[in-house]
């Protein structure tokens, strides 16, 4: 693994790690320290791996008191859930990934440096991705619309298994309105990781706070788009584009990741920043999620694999490189055109690329 190091550990090991490092650690750490159990237990035999390990230390600050914690959280299409955590420390570059094993002990991914790390984790959830793919939407969008148009790609994939089901080469791309409305309620309740707009609220689960209110304004900017034909009778159709998309997730979607960016404001974890990845064999459908005035909004992008990775390289270093750990809310502005927050040294929006 290009000369990372890998330490599996158990639990009670973090308590020795406390104890030898001197470290007290901190509220971004799911680890807290408890010296009178260290006393009274002995190491596990992976410790001593660790303990011989000229990387004692920094792995000790690294995951103990780190200045920025990184969740991601995978599934979609019939991919396993998974979840793990990456650790960040302004004191080092190396970066430390975190899983739970199905015995529960801990392995932790000692990377070198940030480009190691990004190089192995777009291995793992980017396809290569097309120059020039023509997408339908882009840009800033309110969650409804997202919404309505996930729905539309999972009404496509449905319309799809049942004229199989039929024997019927025709695939049926009309469906009332109200019907689209019910499919989108029973999707959301199911939490159904086969499907997509259910993998988007399960990988990012903040986002089920916000209420949601479908207008017919969703509808009709995903017809202006070209994503639907026509709205008319109470009724919507999928346009060819729609169904060319509708067929690109039917037949190679490879799964989504959501991603959420925590640091501490007043010694306080806070979610900064969120992300949702997912990739098909023609692109990856990147979205940047921000809160602005206790409404999402949700930035689509549609990269190839080389510009996921700086996107991605943006998002965390705006947190990472650029900020003490403990900011105070008063060292955080919104960028005026996508709502993004950023710091207030910062000159240019790191999502949009606005002056600020």
């Amino acid at each position: 693994m290009d000369n990372n190091l890998v330490f599996k550990l158990n639990f009670d090991d973090f308590n020795h790690l406390f104890k030898i490092s001197g470290l007290r650690g901190n509220n971004l750490s799911p680890f807290k320290t408890d010296i009178e159990q260290s006393t009274n237990e002995n190491p596990s035999k992976f410790f001593q791996e660790l303990l011989k390990s000229d990387s004692l230390q920094e792995f000790s600050e690294i995951i103990l008191e780190p200045d920025l914690v990184v969740n991601f959280k995978s599934g979609g299409s019939i991919s396993e859930k998974d979840y793990y955590q990456v650790f960040f420390s302004k004191k080092h570059s190396k970066i430390i990934a975190q899983f739970k094993n199905s015995e529960n002990q801990f392995i932790n991914i000692l990377f070198k440096n940030f480009n190691n790390f990004m190089s192995w984790w777009s291995d793992l959830y980017c396809s290569i991705g097309q120059e020039g793919y023509n997408n339908i939407i882009s840009g800033n969008q309110e969650l409804e619309t997202v919404i309505c148009f996930f729905a539309g790609l999972d009404f496509y994939k449905r319309a799809s298994l049942e004229s199989m089901l039929e024997y019927n080469p025709q695939i049926n791309n009309s469906i009332y309105i109200n019907d689209f409305l019910d499919l989108i309620k029973s999707s959301l309740a199911s939490a159904d990781t086969r499907w997509l707009l259910p993998t988007l609220f399960e990988l990012n689960q903040t986002l089920k706070k916000q209420q949601i209110s479908l207008q017919p304004k969703h509808l009709e900017s995903l017809k202006n788009l070209g994503f639907f034909t026509t709205i008319q009778n109470n009724t919507i159709t999928l346009s060819n584009l729609g169904q060319a998309i509708g067929v690109e997730f039917l037949t190679n979607w490879l799964g989504a990741i959501g991603i959420e960016i925590i640091t501490t404001i007043k010694e306080e974890p806070v979610i900064l920043a969120q992300a949702f990845l997912t990739a098909t064999a023609f692109t990856n459908h990147l979205i940047l999620i921000t809160e602005n005035n206790d409404n999402y909004v949700l930035n689509y992008q549609t990269n190839t694999k080389n510009e996921v990775i700086i996107n991605m390289e943006n998002l965390i270093n705006n947190y990472w490189q650029g900020t003490e750990t403990n900011i105070d809310s008063e060292q955080i502005k919104f960028c005026g055109e996508c709502g993004e927050k950023i710091l207030i040294a910062k000159k240019f929006c790191t999502k949009c690329g606005a002056l600020l």
